[in-house]
């Protein structure tokens, strides 16, 4: 059987979690580890990528890793975070396992739904074009011109600066990254350019709302059952990791 994991884990008699760490010989991705790294990003992040661009990360994290090992890098403090780190995660899991064993009545949630029913409002909806920069000082030449014009002379005005044009369509605001997402919740508006907005220094973005529309009402209690379910136990956590502290802690 292939291991192509470079944490290894040794529960002793005395219950002390160890870790044994040391470079692998096989630099190989498995593709649930693949997996693994995609739903971690999109869980931790909300960040999508690709089955290659996943496949690349593992294996470039893992040459790298490899190589701080055998250059004798690792020191006792790193294993030790590393150590904490896998504590924290697998006592985590093991009080959110016996979490999702227990049924919250729909009656507990619904309650919930209808004491907080402004957490669950609409999100209001954008609709924009995206005009993409590979030079800042472009974008920032691009929107002094555009400002005040239509969407079509700038679409026809960005082949002059070989500017890639997407049409973004409608999106939720909370869907929206910051500090787009801050501009436009403040001006609430359509048919305007964004100022330029510079990711880094060959790099940056011209948005152009094209609708604004405001949300009345609040989102279904089915399409937020979960979320609610998910909130309740967060909230429950520290009682029922203090219940099983009580069950299986030292005597």
């Amino acid at each position: 059987m292939k291991n192509f994991a470079l944490l290894f884990f040794v529960a002793t008699l005395s219950f002390a979690l160890q870790v044994d760490i040391r470079p692998d010989k096989n630099i190989a991705v498995s593709g649930q580890e693949k997996d693994i790294l995609k739903y971690y990003l999109f869980n931790q992040y909300r960040f999508r990528i690709n089955d290659q661009g996943a496949m690349n990360i593992v294996k470039e994290n893992r040459i790298l890793a490899n190589e701080y090992i055998k250059q004798n890098r690792l020191n006792k403090f790193d294993k030790y975070n590393i150590l904490i780190r896998i504590e924290q995660y697998l006592a985590d899991q093991f009080v959110k396992s016996f979490q999702e064993q227990k049924k919250i009545d729909e009656k507990v949630v619904m309650s919930y739904y209808l004491d907080h029913k402004n957490d669950f409002k609409k999100p209001d909806q954008v609709d924009t074009v995206l005009f993409v920069f590979n030079d800042p000082e472009k974008a920032v030449d691009f929107y002094t011109q555009v400002k005040g014009k239509d969407l079509s002379y700038a679409k026809n005005l960005a082949k002059e600066y070989n500017a890639t044009i997407k049409d973004i369509g409608y999106k939720n605001i909370d869907e929206v990254k910051y500090p787009t997402r801050a501009f436009l919740e403040k001006n609430k508006k359509s048919n305007y350019f964004l100022p330029p907005i510079v990711l880094n220094a060959s790099s940056a973005d011209v948005l152009y709302v094209r609708s604004y529309r405001k949300e009345n009402g609040y989102k279904p209690f089915k399409e937020v059952k979960e979320d609610i379910i998910k909130l309740l136990r967060k909230k429950t956590f520290l009682k029922e990791r203090d219940k099983l502290l009580k069950k299986y802690g030292a005597k």
